[in-house]
């Protein structure tokens, strides 16, 4: 790995058959930090998430994590070595009860001896979901369905946190609870890679960020540089 990078990518390319969605991207996630991809609807920060998770083969390009290329390897091996997906839309399983959706995020051999005691940590950091660990996943608000998937990606034990969208469709004040939240973990040591429409949010949040449009990295830098560049404050924060 090259300067403390836990997630190197480059040249990432490939898409849906023949649509081509990403156009050779570059870029770099800190250990420790937050790392965000923003950028508008359709500018590829979906798709690149899903490359990451092994869910969608990418054309070209590389995908370093830890030091190694993991291509080749499927979404459970990369679940297993740390590299967890948050996916957009939540996805809980509406049927199941809040305590049944957060144990299968500790299915994997690697998290399941540990499953009580992140079970405890993810109450602690989420208290609505310690409230309704006995109700159905599918009676809860939006925003406490993000908090059961983000949780349920919490007792994956993921050395990298992928959030693909975690403030679509939230009520405000829903959004600065999730925001909270993802800062908290990130305070804590954990490395997020943050993948948003709402662009001023996540480069509040973000040390480093990257802007996405159609398919390729049009800007770079800290995300303070970026909060503060003309050109993304009138694309993307109206001002």
């Amino acid at each position: 790995m090259s300067g403390g990078a836990l997630l190197e990518v480059g040249g990432l390319a490939g898409g849906y058959g023949p649509l081509r969605v990403l156009h050779g991207i570059d870029f770099a996630v800190p250990a420790g930090r937050i790392t965000a991809l923003v950028g508008g609807n359709g500018a590829g920060k979906t798709t690149t998430m899903a490359m990451l998770a092994g869910l969608l083969a990418p054309s070209a390009g590389s995908i370093r994590y830890k030091g190694d290329a993991v291509e080749g390897w499927s979404a459970a091996q990369r679940v297993a070595a740390g590299l967890v997906l948050v996916p957009e839309g939540r996805l809980v399983f509406p049927d199941m009860t809040v305590e049944e959706n957060l144990r299968l995020g500790a299915i994997n051999r690697q998290a399941r001896p540990h499953a009580a005691e992140e079970l405890e940590g993810v109450y602690a950091q989420f208290p609505r979901l310690a409230e309704r660990r006995r109700q159905a996943a599918g009676t809860l608000s939006g925003g406490e369905q993000q908090m059961l998937a983000l949780g349920r990606g919490l007792m994956s034990r993921p050395r990298l946190l992928l959030l693909d969208e975690p403030s679509l469709g939230l009520a405000p004040v829903m959004v600065d609870l999730i925001f909270d939240a993802i800062g908290a973990l990130a305070g804590g040591g954990m490395t997020i890679l943050l993948s948003e429409q709402n662009v001023g949010l996540s480069l509040e949040l973000a040390e480093r960020a990257y802007v996405l449009e159609n398919g390729a990295v049009a800007l770079s830098g800290s995300g303070r540089d970026l909060l503060g560049n003309a050109g993304v404050q009138r694309a993307y924060l109206g001002l």
